[in-house]
Order: C-alpha cells, then sequence, then structure tokens
C-alpha cells in the first residue's frame, strides 16, 4: 500500500530526521514551478533551490511573496535557528526554517526526497533540528595529494547537503 511506498523515500534521508509524518497522496513539482519567500533575507535559498533544480529538468522562477507558489520559504520565529518544517500537500511545498540556515537544511532535506522520489513527491510533514551546534569534517590536507578548489567545493556542498556546518582543513610543517 501507500506506506510500503513513501517509507522507502523516507528511509533514505540522512542524517534522520526527528520526526516524519506520511500522509496519502502525492504533490507533482511542475517543470515551470514557482520559488516564493517572504523576506530578501531568504532570497539566496530560493535561487539556490532553483540552481539545483535546473539540471534535472524543473525550471523554476524566483519571486517575493507569490501567492499560490509551488515551494513557499518562510522564517518561523517559534523554530530553534537551524530547525526547519517542511510540509508537502496539495498546495504545495512549505519550508520554515529558524533562520537562513534552518530554511537551507529544510530545502537540503527536499533536494533529497526529490532524488530519491523523482517529481512526485509524497504528501508529509518533517520537522527536524540538529542535536550538536557544531557538526564538522577535518580534512588532513598535509598528507598524499592536496586537493583543487574544484575538489573542496565540490566536498563543502556534499557536507552542507547533508547538513554539516564546519569544515577544518589540517595542515602541518609540510605545507610551505
Amino acid at each position: 500500500g501507500r506506506s510500503m511506498k513513501i517509507q522507502p523515500v523516507v528511509d533514505t534521508l540522512y542524517p534522520k530526521p526527528k520526526l516524519v509524518q506520511t500522509r496519502s497522496g502525492t504533490f507533482y513539482l511542475k517543470p515551470t514551478a514557482v520559488i516564493s519567500f517572504k523576506d530578501f533575507a531568504h532570497e539566496f535559498e530560493a535561487r539556490w533551490l532553483k540552481a539545483q533544480l535546473g539540471p534535472v529538468g524543473i525550471a523554476c522562477e524566483v519571486a517575493r511573496d507569490w501567492p499560490g507558489a509551488t515551494v513557499r520559504l518562510r522564517q518561523h520565529d517559534d523554530l530553534e535557528r537551524e530547525a526547519y518544517h517542511l510540509a508537502i500537500d496539495d498546495n504545495g511545498i512549505e519550508v520554515a526554517g529558524g533562520s537562513s540556515a534552518g530554511i537551507f537544511y529544510g530545502l537540503c532535506t527536499l533536494l533529497q526526497l526529490a532524488r530519491v522520489a523523482g517529481t512526485t513527491l509524497p504528501h508529509l510533514i518533517i520537522e527536524d533540528a540538529p542535536d550538536l551546534p557544531v557538526r564538522g569534517f577535518m580534512l588532513d590536507i598535509s598528507r598524499d595529494r592536496v586537493p583543487t578548489m574544484t575538489t573542496l567545493f565540490r566536498l563543502i556542498d556534499m557536507l552542507a547537503s547533508v547538513k554539516y556546518n564546519h569544515l577544518q582543513l589540517y595542515t602541518e610543517h609540510t605545507f610551505a
């Protein structure tokens, strides 16, 4: 049934969200989606999502305070700074965060869902917040090959997509 189709999609999310409530139904993310934000502080997140969806054939428009938008971004002051609330239903997709970081993490979860489910997304509610304020990765760049800037940017994008917020490059005396 329904849960057998949704559960494998939800099980792919990393890190696992604190709360996932599935509902019956699906939402089709059209190729001409509109991403709307209320506050200009969240325009970056809207444009970032547009850039992520472009290569998969979703040519989004970005607009401020657009009624009936497909994806709606907003700040919710009752949420912790990096917490987010993601809801998908017949009215579209809403991502609320306690700050720009929370909205970004909600969008990362949305993209993880879209990578598995495609453009037909299950109706659900996800609420999550990090357990630790610093979630980091240390890379020793003084041994073996030194990564290129392209490799570092790719690593940063991958770490951000799973909600890491700290990268430490470790060097020793071997760096001139």
